[in-house]
């Protein structure tokens, strides 16, 4: 039990969990299940729009988790557009919050409504509004840059899940950076064991006997057109191309890949599946022969944690947090290099003892990841933030000195006023990552078929939030 008020006192329930993303759900679902593995001593209180309900059918049809101090609020207000859910995060959810009694708030998705009084924990996965915000939509960029300082300001602890994340928030939000602690995400148990589905996967999605995998929402951060490119450079050498799989939506910004891809001569060898349900994801990396992950500026990086548990190498990019996830499991590559990418496939396509090295490294470095130690380490700071205020401990503390980072300092001025939450536009399941808002293509579109499925309604998300990544 997480409690403010001294032992003895009047039980209080411990957590007020804002959630209105389809994604969110699901990362919070894995946390909660990792608590529930650690001994599920506190109690939780998920507070959700009223799309929740079509959301667990589609998606969670057993049920959501068994975490044994888990309760479902539904407020029964539709948070489905942008404007209502900031009405829903501004107005609506503080409300439902201090009526709970929680003692310590969670904003997941890297907004604290600027009316929480609850003390609150904040979780940011990147800053790219500012390192990079050429990866955010106009609007994002409008509505981050009027929320996340508020946010962070409102908050008694700032949860990055990685050291290149906590150094971004050290360049543009010094103020915090005392405030910041570093939790990795988790990889479930499941992607380390042996798939078993009910049908043959290679049949189900015509997949050749080799391929190289990538899994995400296509999006311009994630630098799908280098593979492109480092496959060309691998034809015009006239050595032998691999087969690529993209395994997730087209998301904004990819019309530029979809011309790279139709003009390259590349329609045999590369193949976009669409999204995967992600039941299937486990099989579909385990029969990978290489995962490739060329991704910019990213916070984490969950699909190359799942691949190294799945026991596939992996190759990813000398940019964000890719590298620190990675380690000495995986083969580091230039970010910007298409000839290097082509090299790095060539090594770890023809090289079978450089593979089996790469696979048991990243079965070694996967077991340190797991959702127990992130739920573990996430309720060690809500019970943190639930003692200093219990015993009245200032709120704020001084940021320490810091080694002169490698660029100077940028410092935003925070925004004066009101904060406009409203949650992230869209979200990376499997990265655990703010994605943007769909401003082309479908959040849910097989490329194959030409078909569209529809997006999922569900909890107050956008109607452009993915479930699988």
């Amino acid at each position: 039990m997480l409690d403010s008020e001294p032992a003895g006192s009047p039980r209080k329930r411990s957590r007020g969990c804002h959630e209105d993303r389809v994604g969110w759900l699901a990362a919070g679902r894995s946390l909660l299940r990792g608590g529930a593995a650690g001994g599920g001593r506190h109690e939780f209180l998920l507070f959700v729009g009223d799309r929740f309900d079509a959301y667990l059918e589609r998606f969670h049809p057993d049920g959501f988790c068994d975490h044994p101090g888990l309760t479902i609020v539904r407020s029964g207000f539709d948070n489905g557009s942008r404007l209502r859910r900031i009405w829903w995060q501004q107005v609506v959810l503080p409300r439902l919050v201090h009526g709970s009694g929680a003692g310590v708030f969670h904003g997941p998705a890297y907004l604290v409504p600027a009316a929480m009084r609850t003390p609150s924990v904040l979780s940011l996965y990147d800053l790219l509004l500012y390192e990079a915000p050429q990866f955010c939509t106009r609007s994002n960029r409008w509505h981050y840059r009027l929320a996340l300082p508020a946010g962070v300001r409102q908050a008694e602890r700032v949860i990055v899940p990685s050291a290149y994340t906590r150094g971004a928030v050290g360049r543009w939000l010094l103020d915090a950076y005392s405030r910041t602690v570093v939790i990795p995400l988790g990889v479930e148990h499941r992607f380390a064991e042996p798939a078993r589905l009910e049908f043959d996967l290679r049949e189900r999605f015509r997949l050749p006997e080799r391929f190289l995998l990538w899994v995400g929402n296509v999006e311009p951060k994630k630098n799908v057109p280098l593979l492109i490119d480092a496959l060309l450079a691998l034809r015009r050498r006239g050595e032998e191309v691999p087969c690529l799989v993209i395994a997730g939506s087209l998301s904004w910004g990819t019309n530029d890949l979809m011309r790279a891809f139709l003009a390259s001569g590349l329609e045999t060898r590369v193949v976009f599946l669409g999204r995967v349900r992600d039941e299937h994801l486990p099989a579909l990396y385990q029969q990978a022969e290489a995962f490739v992950f060329p991704s910019l500026g990213e916070g984490f990086g969950l699909p190359v944690a799942e691949a190294m548990a799945a026991g596939v190498p992996v190759l990813v990019s000398d940019d964000g947090a890719l590298p620190e996830v990675a380690g000495d499991a995986g083969l580091v590559l230039p970010a910007r290099d298409p000839a290097a990418w082509a090299d790095g496939i060539a090594r770890v396509w023809h090289d079978v003892e450089l593979r089996e090295s790469l696979r048991a490294r990243g079965r070694a470095r996967a077991v340190g990841l797991s959702w127990e130690r992130t739920a573990a380490a996430t309720i060690a700071v809500y019970e943190a933030v639930a003692e200093e205020t219990r015993m009245g401990t200032p709120r704020k503390k001084p940021a320490p000195a810091l080694p002169p980072p490698s660029d100077p300092p940028r410092r935003r001025r925070p925004a004066k006023g009101i904060m406009w939450p409203g949650g992230s536009a869209d979200f990376d399941e499997r990265t655990g990552e703010r994605n943007i808002m769909h401003t082309g293509g479908s959040a849910d579109f097989d490329e194959r078929t030409g078909e569209r499925h529809g997006t999922p309604s569900a909890a107050g998300e956008d109607s452009h939030a993915q479930p699988d990544r």
